[in-house]
């Protein structure tokens, strides 16, 4: 599942945190940058981590960095 909030320029996706849930997320964001000729600046982006224990190794970062 996955929830959308944007302002001007700045987008926050709500994501449950599956493997597969990031991986589509990041399909996602690929297509839509290739149709929009929008572009990622993954410098500036960051994934929260709500949960009691840091992500596992295997759990992808789409291009950002996980903080909490």
């Amino acid at each position: 599942m996955a929830v959308d909030s944007e302002f001007a320029d700045d987008t926050v996706l709500y994501v449950s945190v599956e493997k597969e849930n990031l991986l589509n997320l990041q399909q996602s964001v690929t297509e839509f940058c290739d149709a929009s000729g929008a572009l990622i600046n993954w410098d500036e982006s960051m994934g929260f981590w709500v949960a009691s224990s840091f992500p596992p190794e295997d759990v992808p970062s789409p291009g950002f960095i996980w903080v909490r």
